[in-house]
């Protein structure tokens, strides 16, 4: 897993949580899930695209599962109608040299959906953090709802992860959305909380049963969901306890 959180920023407000949540995410995932995981903080334009291309050149198997995590400064763009991640040397989002100097959600849907790993994920907590899906149309129905019985564990997870899938998850729309006040930010407290609790019962969960968490769906700044990058139906990405790790 690749986590970005980006707090100290050149030319627009600090944010409080990002480093948080980043550290907290990537501790839950390499301790209790058994993720290979590098996290990378303050992270300027030069280093975001670096980083990206890192990730573009592993050799994964095609079983690899693939999770990218952003906490930060988001942006949209009124003109282009395309949103953006904001490195921490970015001007500010009156500039006009602002497009030249972000991510933008077009660049980062095309590097995550070249990946040769069968599943991928991306994590967005970010302000419009939504138009990554640039339709705000394109939504996973939640096939998976709650806890998967052991009697049925196997089967659907042979079956789910024999097909591709591409998803994302976003803490707002085209909106802002808090940074928190407290230790993490809302978003990052609801993803910890499903997380820990699928593991302490033993369980893996799944992209859509973490999407369609009441801890993740009903956050006030509206979160949002979906697929992206290709036609056909969609696997499932699980994140699995390190006990139920399948065998590669």
């Amino acid at each position: 897993g690749l986590i970005i959180a980006n707090k100290k920023y050149a030319h627009w407000d600090t944010l409080f949580n990002p480093v948080n949540d980043g550290v907290a995410l990537e501790k839950e995932l390499r301790e209790h899930y058994g993720y290979e995981t590098r996290l990378v903080t303050d992270v300027g334009i030069d280093s975001m695209y670096k980083e990206l291309r890192m990730l573009s050149a592993k050799n994964f198997s095609e079983k690899t599962q693939v999770l990218v995590y952003f906490a930060g400064h988001g942006g949209y763009d009124e003109v282009t109608h395309e949103g953006y991640l904001v490195p921490v040397d970015a001007p500010n989002y009156h500039s006009p040299k602002i497009m030249s100097s972000v991510v933008s959600y077009g660049y980062l849907l095309k590097v995550l959906n070249n990946l040769p790993a069968q599943h991928v994920m991306i994590m967005i907590d970010a302000c419009h953090s939504g138009s990554f899906d640039p339709y705000l149309t394109t939504r996973c129905p939640a096939k998976q709802k709650g806890e998967i019985s052991f009697s049925t564990l196997s089967l659907f997870v042979n079956n789910s992860m024999s097909l591709k899938s591409r998803c994302f998850i976003t803490s707002g729309r085209l909106n802002t959305v808090p940074d928190g006040e407290g230790k993490n930010s809302p978003f990052m407290i609801a993803i910890l909380k499903v997380l820990k609790e699928s593991r302490e019962k033993g369980m893996p969960t799944t992209f859509k049963a973490l999407a369609e968490s009441k801890e993740v769906k009903f956050l006030p700044s509206n979160p949002t969901s979906g697929v992206f990058g290709f036609d056909g139906d969609p696997g499932e990405f699980f994140f699995f306890p390190k006990k139920l790790i399948p065998k590669k």
